[in-house]
């Protein structure tokens, strides 16, 4: 995923990895903003932070990173936040403002940046995958079915 001049990826050593696109990208260019994230999936970013949806037998979770390690490789970045827990197998993230969506199996769901508490917008989705939010609307699409649904938000 590309936002704000940086590349961040979930590789299969299940760390969080991120590259500004001022530099080759080379090894050496490259930080960790977070490890041992199992299941990892799902990237968006803001201007602060990059959020991830990680999944495994127990359940999934939103978490976060500050950026800070790109500009300063010496940055403390700290322990990735834990916004929400409890979620059935996130599949998809966007990030607008203070609001971060999601989609579970089966639901809409939307949560802050902070550690505030979610709230499910729609639930009795037929396998979501893909996820935008535009304007007073988030827009989502289901697998099983072909349609686009315009949700707002």
């Amino acid at each position: 995923m590309v936002a704000g001049g940086s590349l961040y990826w979930i590789g299969t050593d299940e760390i969080v990895h991120a590259c500004v696109l001022d530099y080759a990208c080379a090894a050496e260019d490259v930080r960790d903003l977070a490890s041992g994230q199992t299941g990892g999936r799902a990237l968006a970013a803001d201007s602060d932070n990059v959020y991830w949806a990680t999944s495994d037998l127990n359940g999934g979770e939103i978490r976060a990173a500050k950026q800070s390690a790109l500009v300063d490789a010496g940055a403390e970045t700290g322990a990735p936040m834990t916004l929400a827990t409890g979620q059935d197998g996130p599949i998809a993230l966007a990030v607008e403002g203070p609001d971060l969506y999601w989609l579970t199996k089966d639901a809409l769901v939307r949560g802050r940046t902070t550690r505030a508490s979610p709230t499910v917008l729609v639930t009795g989705l037929s396998s979501p995958k893909g996820l935008v939010v535009l304007g007073p609307s988030v827009y989502v699409t289901e697998a099983d079915n072909g349609r686009v649904l315009k949700i707002a938000k």
